[in-house]
């Protein structure tokens, strides 16, 4: 699952990267600049950047995964940065989770467990960006359509990770997916909430993503045994 996500990350870095001269001279000067002193280097953490790319070495796909962050952050740090804080409809917002996250979500989520919990991050993260733009009164149609897709890309994802971790451990399945359910529907009275009281160009979006996360709520609520 891990792979078929970098599959797509890569598919995706190719329409999203596209450096201008000035930027890409830049980065090849930092790169000659740069010389790592690895025995003076602090390991503090199994997923640092050092480990990580120790790990990568014996794994080809992650090693390209590791470099693209890499040429990201030797950039100055500041694409990256920017990114991370992006909202729909900004241009840095592909980067963010066609990229950074997609990396990550490869990264950390290499069992059942721990992708539902990843997926269940990212939805989270959807909504939450979704409250940003709502409060902006940027929650327009197309916004809606690019955060629909991506939480139901994540709730299938999830769902196929709750099955798997259910063939291993059934309760641990039951307790992610209660998880789920509870988180959601957190989410979706808010969203309720703010609909009866926001402009009327956010009001059809939040309401439809509120309608959408009740249908998933509803879909992997029905995984759990009766």
């Amino acid at each position: 699952m891990n792979e078929n996500i970098f599959n797509q990350g890569i598919k995706n870095l190719k329409k999203t990267i596209v450096l201008g001269s000035d930027e890409k001279r830049f980065m090849l000067e930092r790169i000659a600049e740069a010389e790592i002193e690895r025995e003076s280097l602090d390991i503090v953490s199994p997923m640092s950047w050092y480990s990580i790319c120790r790990w990568t070495k014996g794994h080809p796909y992650w090693s390209f995964a590791t470099f693209v962050v890499l040429l990201l952050l030797m950039s100055g740090g500041g694409v990256t940065m920017a990114a991370q804080s992006a909202l729909p409809g900004d241009k840095l917002y592909p980067i963010k989770t066609n990229i950074l996250e997609t990396v990550e979500g490869a990264v950390v989520a290499n069992t059942p467990n721990a992708q539902a919990v990843w997926h269940l991050q990212e939805i989270s993260a959807r909504l939450g960006e979704a409250f940003q733009l709502a409060a902006n009164g940027k929650l327009n149609d197309s916004n809606e359509a690019k955060l629909l897709n991506q939480i139901n890309d994540h709730s299938v994802a999830f769902s196929k990770a709750a099955a798997a971790l259910d063939r291993e451990n059934a309760t641990a399945s039951i307790s992610i997916i209660s998880n789920f359910t509870t988180t959601m529907n957190r989410y979706a009275k808010a969203l309720e909430a703010i609909a009866t009281t926001t402009t009327d160009v956010n009001r059809g979006p939040i309401s439809n993503i509120a309608n959408a996360l009740q249908k998933q709520i509803t879909q992997i609520g029905s995984l759990i045994p009766r």
